[in-house]
């Protein structure tokens, strides 16, 4: 009887074990296609339309410098705008709040209503949409 109880905890472990040397190879991979993507992205640096100007190297090189100048100031400014982004929808979910603590519970049920009717009429809408696309026209 006390077989059992090790017996399943040794598949349980034998099984964890298995699944962590499978998700290490998967973030192997995702690191090797991290490294090539920086690589890509390293090679093709040039602004759309570049490339067909027949440029040399030395104002290739130029061009990927006045880029890395400006890379850590626009990935600032970006920080920024998320971090305003997210003071944003705060606002938004305060004025929210205030706005429904004015109505009364009748007017919130309506507003739920309507809500829902227009989620489902739009839900119509969506599954409609694909049905027009399949047959189209033959004359």
């Amino acid at each position: 009887m006390l077989r059992l109880p090790r017996v399943f905890g040794l598949v349980i472990l034998g099984l964890s074990l298995l699944v962590g040397i499978g998700t290490s190879q998967d973030v192997k991979k995702d690191e090797k296609k991290d490294e090539k993507k920086v690589k890509d992205k390293a090679k093709d640096t040039l602004p759309q339309f570049f490339k067909d100007l027949g440029l040399s190297d030395d104002q290739k090189a130029k061009i990927a410098e006045v880029q890395k100048g400006f890379a850590p100031k626009v990935g600032e400014l970006q920080k920024k705008i998320g971090e305003l982004n997210k003071q944003v929808q705060e606002l938004k979910k305060q004025e929210q709040q205030g706005v429904f603590s004015v109505l009364t519970d009748d007017q919130k049920k309506a507003y739920d209503n309507a809500v829902a009717t227009a989620k489902k009429k739009k839900d119509g809408d969506k599954k409609k949409e694909p049905d027009k696309k399949k047959e189209p026209d033959k004359k």
